[in-house]
């Protein structure tokens, strides 16, 4: 009886079961914060901008409001200038005229002071400021032409000796003929300008909030045409000249927004501004409310709008540590799966170095067929071939022999042949075959042995003579232009082999890597003429089964020094048990 066939999963299903939850939440984590904290930045901005928009309305409210009281205080003091100037262009040549404005009806005349001057700007009647060089900038009419019958708004006088901040308004004294006689000015205090402004009505804005009073920090001010203040009031009293900015104190944007001169500014404090004009006396008048009062209610759902985010997101980023921890055990996982690749690695490796015994026996015969060859060949052309595989079955054998002996040295099977040798004769065959090697480069090839360097080392020969051949081939092999050296010594019962080069040296990133095994070249460019990166590491695994080391000295660019040691009397026997 055949059984029937397991059912087939959907495509949807096997994809759903390939996705980790885990991952997903760690994923999709960020992006729910960052969404989250875009909508909260998108409704805070709102938000604000809908509060700079109803305080930037009740600033043109108050600056409305502010600019009729203004223009009626005006419309008296050019109604004083106009009664002094009719009675004296009548001939009225009275020296009291604050008596002869109380018989004009403007009871309060004495809080003023008024003058007629000339065209010389001198005082010839009335009472006015001793400071002739104010006067003139004050009225700044002269004779040398026609003249206009419009008021004039003057800067300050700042106070000074006992005399408080004074204001000019005047009008010209015209002749018959046009020209300038002089002028009448009235003298106040900025703030005999500025009307008292404790409470507004507003109109509209009234409707909605009541009536509106300027608050501690709202700023009202008068200026002339030039931007320069005329009278300005903090709060709910005067500001003294002294504290005015010497220059032009604002200005307009493109859009028509009106905005302190940054060198102008009179505190700290950042304003909403509005404005308008006053055409009859040449005069702009400007309030600026604090801009924390007006956001003093947004600052309340920001701060509401910022705390439910921030809850939100240590919401999110716990689930977020959870999937992170899941996800940490998954990457456990793939550790030990990582380790079971290792470990089928390193099979792998004892099955090359088996395969490498059955290896050899074909390439001998390979290598006996291609030395047959050379002998035995009447022509140049064959024996060039059997030269070419010889040496092709050469290196392929050495490679063999080297992969079985660093396989053996991993599995601690390869032992020693320990005699006493001449490290010198050894050294002198390595560098009379280099040497010629070298010659065909160009190179200097030098072999320096100390005096004191002993005839006799405990060692396996055969293995420290292939580390020569490894470190003087490779010394060669990187090396353009310079000589490379060989040189034996002795330091604390140690022999010492140094063969340096004046190479291309390497880099600190190569070196690190340098005694891996496959580790191939020393730069980008010398990776062309590497071999197989099995040298050094198979140098460094031989030095140490003697109880040595190898160390490497090199600068980019300048060349490289490898030195090598092993004890003098062979490697340290391994330590005995109690049991023994």
């Amino acid at each position: 009886m055949v059984d029937a066939p397991a059912p087939r999963e959907s495509g949807w299903r096997r994809w759903a079961n390939r996705i980790q939850p885990a991952w997903v939440m760690v994923l999709v984590s960020p992006l729910m914060i960052c969404f989250a904290w875009i909508v909260t930045f998108d409704q805070i901005s709102k938000d604000r901008n809908a509060a700079l928009a109803e305080g930037y309305r009740e600033a043109n409210g108050l600056s409305r409001s502010f600019a009729e009281m203004a223009r009626h205080n005006l419309d008296d003091l050019d109604q004083i200038v106009r009664v002094v100037r009719r009675a004296y262009v009548a001939g009225m040549r009275e020296d009291d005229i604050a008596r002869m404005l109380t018989r004009a009806g403007f009871r309060e005349s004495h809080q003023v002071q008024v003058a007629v001057l000339d065209a010389s700007n001198r005082i010839i009647a009335g009472k006015g400021p001793d400071a002739p060089q104010w006067l003139a900038k004050a009225m700044p009419q002269r004779n040398d032409g026609p003249a206009v019958d419009r008021p004039v708004f003057s800067t300050a006088l700042r106070a000074e000796r006992g005399r408080p901040d004074l204001l000019a308004f005047s009008r010209p004294i015209l002749r018959r003929d046009g020209a300038l006689a002089g002028h009448v000015a009235v003298f106040v205090r900025p703030e005999q300008v500025l009307a008292s402004l404790p409470r507004l009505n507003v109109g509209p804005m009234a409707r909605q909030f009541g009536s509106i009073e300027l608050g501690r920090d709202d700023v009202a001010a008068i200026l002339g045409m030039d931007g320069r203040l005329r009278a300005v009031r903090l709060g709910g009293a005067a500001l003294a000249a002294s504290r005015w900015p010497e220059g032009p104190a604002i200005y307009r944007t493109r859009n028509g927004d009106i905005q302190p001169r940054p060198n102008a500014r009179l505190d700290a404090v950042p304003r909403l501004w509005s404005g308008g004009y006053l055409r009859a006396y040449d005069a702009t008048i400007v309030v600026g409310i604090s801009r924390g009062v007006v956001l003093r209610g947004f600052e309340r759902r920001r701060q509401l709008y910022l705390a439910g985010t921030t809850a939100f997101t240590l919401g999110v980023g716990l689930l977020t540590v959870m999937g992170a921890i899941l996800a940490r055990r998954q990457r456990r996982i793939l550790q030990q799966l990582a380790e079971s690749e290792r470990r089928a690695n390193e099979l792998k490796s004892s099955f090359l170095a088996k395969i490498s015994h059955d290896l050899r026996t074909p390439l001998n015969g390979i290598l006996g067929f291609a030395e047959l060859i050379k002998i035995t060949a009447h022509e140049e052309e064959p024996r060039q071939y059997g030269e070419y595989i010889h040496d092709s079955a050469s290196h392929l054998l050495d490679l063999v022999n080297m992969i079985l002996d660093l396989t053996k040295l991993r599995n601690g099977t390869l032992q020693l042949q320990l005699r006493e040798v001449d490290l010198k004769d050894i050294a002198t065959s390595v560098s009379r075959t280099h040497s010629v090697v070298a010659e065909g480069k160009c190179l200097e090839y030098r072999l320096q042995i100390a005096p004191d360097f002993p005839a006799a080392v405990l060692c396996d020969g055969v293995r420290i003579r292939e580390v020569l051949n490894n470190l003087a081939h490779n010394a060669i092999k990187f090396t353009r232009a310079g000589k490379v050296s060989m040189e034996l010594f002795t330091a604390d019962e140690r022999v010492m082999v140094r063969v340096s080069d004046t190479g291309i040296g390497m880099s600190d990133e190569v070196k690190q890597h340098l005694f891996e095994p496959f580790s191939e070249g020393r730069d980008a460019e010398s990776r062309l003429q590497a071999g197989s990166g099995l040298g050094l590491a198979f140098s460094k695994e031989l030095l140490a089964l003697h109880g040595g080391g190898i160390e490497v000295a090199s600068t980019q660019g300048q060349g490289t020094d490898v030195t090598f040691w092993i004890p003098r009397d062979g490697p340290p026997a391994p330590p005995t048990s109690p049991t023994q």
